[in-house]
């Protein structure tokens, strides 16, 4: 009974202190009077995290009810830890929010700025590799990853400039240069280069610059050898510094002369064929060499010791020496009868004065027989200035007439030209070669001569596709009535009277009865207007 009544006693006594003890404790919880974070800013790559943590005031303030938040969820997230004073900050997407951590009466609190960035992870060329012409331009875009990089800025760098140049200056330095334009310079590799300025990251185009090739030509167009001699004419290239310098070579007639892969022409039997070199790259690009093989000694001098590499002795147009005939070297010990370099030259210059002289006879056979005065009349279209094919535009020459100029007065040697009436016809005739005789009427005011894809004779194809080269063209103005001579060769077209070579790919007047020639003073040509000619329908 005593018993009970004492917990009936003490019981409520207990419960009364410790409510007691709980007052004070609380009572003595100290509140923060100020609140500092440990980063006032920070920032942060997109899926990116921190520690941020609140310091208060006083020392021992409790931090239990602190309250952490941001300004935008979407952009930062704040993952608060036991205790109150420190939060886990993430990054979620590029932007900038605001972290506040403050009482929950927001009498106290301390803010921090977040800014979220997109780190770039690459960045990628249009091209790895390029590659271009001498002289073209061509467009390099680069695309910095990922799509939404917060800085995108780059910078572009040429390793050779030597081979590769920017158009528009050069951006050395980072920027917004998203496309860049290049252009070509010269033959070589080198490489265009992109780096990013957040994190440097890169990206190669490897560019090669070619030198296409235009056309070739042999050193030089005839060549003797005897029997079993062996000899090598260079092939020059144009131009000079193309990268496309594989050749092949074949022989028209292995019975009479070989050639080996490097150009290398041994003479069999004897005979006359002709050697051809062709690009490797570009078929339609070639050039033939006329051989003769004979063991005559008065056979013409090939300007090639046997087994040597070949050399012109002289440029085109200018006059062989007849020679002394008295001299063995120069035909001397000749059979009786047999023609000297002198009688040669006086023979051909006989035909081309007989020739001249017969031009009027000729014009009248012409009316009268047609049929039997070798008139040829082309019916291809006529071809504009620019018509030339890509092949012939420049062709190749050698070294010193790559350097020759043509002569500044040439156009002034040449008489005024004859202005020919309306309806007239303007005639080529042939007074030596191959087409001695012959006589060709342009076409609708147009006459190209040239030379046949096989192995390039002179050809006057009633068809202008089945020209491969075109030496010179005849053209006459219809509104001016001027005729004009277009060089379009690597050889040379030249005027006979002072051996001056018409300038390349340029019209030049002539005047009525011009002659002209082609490389070689044997294949000469003359010029005749006839103005009185009667009407075809009559003939």
């Amino acid at each position: 009974m005593f018993q009970r009544s004492v917990r009936t006693v003490l019981l409520p006594v207990l419960l009364m202190g410790l409510l007691f003890m709980g007052a004070v404790t609380q009572a003595a919880a100290i509140t923060p009077t100020g609140i500092q974070l440990n980063q006032t800013s920070l920032t942060l790559n997109r899926g990116g995290t921190t520690m941020m943590e609140a310091k208060v005031t006083p020392d021992g303030a409790d931090t239990q009810f602190l309250q952490w938040t941001s300004s935008n969820t979407n952009v930062v997230r704040v993952l608060p830890e036991a205790g109150g004073s420190r939060a886990r900050v993430e990054g979620v997407a590029q932007g900038t929010a605001v972290v506040t951590v403050n009482l929950p009466d927001g009498s106290v609190g301390a803010t921090c700025q977040v800014t979220v960035r997109v780190p770039v992870s690459g960045v990628a060329v249009s091209e790895t590799t390029l590659t271009l012409l001498r002289g073209q331009e061509v467009e390099v875009t680069a695309t910095v990853q990922p799509g939404d990089a917060s800085n995108k800025r780059i910078r572009w760098k040429i390793g050779d400039e030597q081979v590769l140049e920017f158009t528009a200056g050069s951006p050395g330095s980072f920027g917004s240069h998203g496309t860049l334009r290049v252009r070509a310079v010269t033959a070589g590799s080198t490489s265009l280069t992109v780096t990013t300025e957040d994190g440097s990251k890169q990206a190669v185009t490897e560019v090669t610059v070619i030198v296409p090739l235009e056309a070739i030509a042999f050193e030089m167009k005839e060549l003797t050898l005897p029997p079993g001699e062996t000899a090598r004419v260079p092939v020059i290239f144009n131009p000079l510094d193309t990268t496309s310098r594989g050749l092949r070579y074949e022989s028209a007639d292995v019975q009479v002369v070989t050639v080996d892969e490097e150009g290398l022409i041994t003479a069999v039997g004897e005979g006359s064929t002709r050697v051809v070199a062709r690009s490797a790259e570009e078929q339609q690009i070639f050039d033939s060499l006329q051989i003769t093989v004979s063991d005559n000694p008065e056979a013409p001098s090939t300007g090639v010791a046997p087994g040597t590499t070949g050399t012109a002795e002289s440029a085109p147009g200018e006059p062989d020496d007849p020679g002394d005939p008295d001299d063995p070297e120069d035909g001397g010990d000749r059979e009786p009868g047999a023609p000297t370099k002198g009688n040669l030259l006086l023979m051909t210059g006989l035909a081309a004065a007989a020739a001249v002289v017969g031009v009027a006879i000729l014009m009248i056979i012409l009316k009268k027989k047609k049929e039997k005065s070798g008139v040829v009349s082309l019916s291809e279209k006529k071809p504009s200035k620019q018509g030339a094919s890509p092949v012939m535009a420049r062709e190749g020459a050698s070294p010193a007439e790559a350097r020759e100029e043509p002569p500044a007065n040439l156009t002034r040697r040449v008489e005024p030209p004859v202005i020919i009436n309306s309806g007239s016809r303007v005639l080529v005739t042939g007074l030596s070669g191959e087409f001695q005789g012959h006589t060709l009427e342009l076409a609708k005011d147009v006459l190209v001569i040239g030379r046949d894809p096989l192995f390039a004779h002179l050809v006057y194809p009633g068809s202008f596709e089945m020209i491969s080269r075109k030496h010179v063209v005849i053209e006459h103005d219809g509104e001016t009535g001027i005729c004009s001579l277009r060089d379009l060769s690597s050889t040379g077209t030249y005027l006979p009277e002072n051996h001056q070579r018409l300038p390349h790919d340029e019209p030049v007047p002539v005047k009525d009865g011009q002659q002209f020639y082609l490389a070689v003073s044997g294949e000469l040509f003359e010029i005749r207007y006839d103005e009185d000619h009667d009407d075809p329908s009559e003939a």
